[in-house]
């Protein structure tokens, strides 16, 4: 009998971590296109390639 009480507290405890790093997990926030913001560093404004990816930018 002690041995089935060990078995079901281990798969009890084994399944409660699991539930918590799961519960974890997918409490982060979603993250919408709105919210993201990508600095551009632009190396020469007199190139037309970077002239497209300013534009792009803004």
């Amino acid at each position: 009998m002690k041995f089935v009480t060990s078995i079901l507290n281990r798969r009890a405890f084994v399944a409660l971590a699991a539930a918590s790093m799961l519960a974890g997990v997918m409490h982060s926030a979603p993250a919408s296109a709105a919210d993201v913001t990508i600095p551009i560093i632009v190396k020469d404004t007199t190139s037309f390639y970077w002239q497209i990816v300013l534009a792009g930018a803004r």
